[in-house]
This record gives structure tokens, sequence and C-alpha cells, in this order.
């Protein structure tokens, strides 16, 4: 049988913290490294159990949006609960103990140590965190609701016009895992992450849109803008390497080659 946090509540009790870490899309190195540590020197995790938790922590597979909904849920459940934790070990241990007793007094002794030193190392000021977990009081703001007074699809189609195909095809490329936004915190591995996604666009040809068709190219400066315009969505440097790569680079070697045809054309007609 499958491991699940259902199935194996005392698992339950990093529920709070990955939530906390996944909440914003993004895993920071720091994060995985803490955590994978962490999970690691669990005596008290089997070998399976450990697998499962670390799958909770893979960058190239974060948990999807009903994933985070159903953590989020078991979260609120516990703040409503008669006792307020003061940490996210307590509020884990709330939820892992919500349905029959995962975790008894002698556990919690036991492994209180090390929860409290992941929280250090993940730099989580504990108060402030389960605060921003409680549900928000109801305000006058909250009882607006959004009035659309025009046709959002119909501006989108008029803003990108004849451009729409290409958008379209770069938004989805680079809201693929592949794209995934887990920025390297070291300056050579962020180098080579986006040397890997330029050559990712080169393979989906979205590097040859201004090139002459004769040199395998779509002549298509306009589109070659726009594959531009909508990698500043995602990843500036990508952005930059991206003009550097297929325009200054590229541009320079086709009009060096165009310059000794012109040359060779002139000395033909005796020019």
């Amino acid at each position: 049988m499958d491991i699940t946090f259902n199935n194996d509540p005392k698992l339950s009790i990093l529920i709070p913290v990955f939530y906390l870490a996944w909440q914003d899309d993004f895993l920071s190195k720091n994060e995985f490294t803490t955590l994978n540590d962490f999970i690691n020197k669990q005596d008290w995790f089997t070998k399976a159990e450990k697998e499962f938790l670390k799958s909770k922590i893979d960058y190239t597979s974060p948990p999807s949006r009903s994933e985070l909904f159903h953590w989020k849920e078991k979260i609120d459940k516990a703040l409503d609960n008669s006792k307020k934790p003061s940490n996210l070990t307590e509020l884990g241990i709330l939820i892992a103990n919500a349905e029959r007793q995962a975790l008894n007094e002698e556990d919690i002794r036991i492994i209180g140590t090390s929860f409290a030193k992941m929280e250090s190392e993940l730099g989580v000021m504990s108060r402030e965190v389960i605060s921003g977990f409680k549900k928000s009081k109801d305000t006058i703001t909250h009882s607006y609701k959004t009035i659309e007074s025009f046709d959002v699809k119909l501006l989108i189609d008029f803003l990108d016009g004849s451009q729409a195909a290409t958008i379209n095809k770069v938004k989805q490329l680079i809201s693929s895992p592949e794209f995934a936004l887990d920025i390297p915190e070291n300056i050579m591995e962020y180098r080579e992450k986006v040397l890997e996604w330029s050559k990712s666009l080169s393979k989906h040809n979205l590097g040859a849109y201004a090139y002459p068709k004769e040199h395998g190219g779509k002549d298509d400066i306009e589109g070659y803008f726009s594959v531009m315009e909508t990698l500043s969505y995602h990843d500036l440097s990508l952005v930059i390497k991206f003009g550097v790569q297929f325009g200054l680079w590229g541009m320079s070697i086709l009009s060096l080659g165009t310059e000794k045809h012109y040359k060779k054309y002139l000395k033909d007609i005796g020019t």
C-alpha cells in the first residue's frame, strides 16, 4: 500500500513546513537542503517514509493546487482547535493527532529539538507564520467582488493580435516543468541553467524567427520580438541570453556571411 499522510498520520507533522515552503510556488535551495537533511537524519522514519516525504520536496514535481489546498484545510482545521500552537512543530502535532494519536508525549519530547533546529535553519518566525495561516477577518474590502466591465478575452486577443500563436507557444513552454523557476543561489549554476533554457528554446525553433528563410529561419522579426517579450514574463536573464545569442551573435555571423556574398557579387559584376 502506498504511503499517504492519511494512512501514515505521523508524517503529517511536516505538512505546515511543506505548505510554507511551497505556498509561493517556489522551493529555494536552502529550503530543499534543510528539509532533505532533516528527513535523512530522522531515525523514526522508515526508508519508505523518507522517500515519500522527499517526494514532497521534489522541485521537478511540485504539489498540485488541489494538494496545497488540502494541506491548507488540515492547517485551518488544526488552528480551530482549542489548543493554540505557538510554533510549526506544535501545529504539525495537532494535524498528526487530529484523527487518532499518532505521536505520544515521549515521541514529541524526542523529536522536539530536531524540529526546533529545522525551523531555525529555515529562518521561520513561527508566531508570524501561524498568524499568516489564520483565516482573514471580514473587512469592507473583502466584501467587494471583482466586476468585469469588458470582455477580458477580447482584450487579450486584441493585444496579442497576429502574434497570438507565437505568444501562446512561448507561454506554454515557460510554464513547463523544464522551465521551473528554481533559481540557484550560485551564479555559475544560474548561468548554466539559463544556458540550458536557451538550448531548449533553440530546439523549439524559437531562435530562428528573425533569420532569412533561406538560412532555415522564418523571416519574422515581429515574431522574434514577441518571443523576447513573452520570455520577459519568466526570467530577464534568459531574455538577455536569448537576445545576445540569437540577436547580437547570430546576426553578426549572418551579416558577416552576407558581406562576403555582397563583395563577391561586386567582384563578379566588375565593380
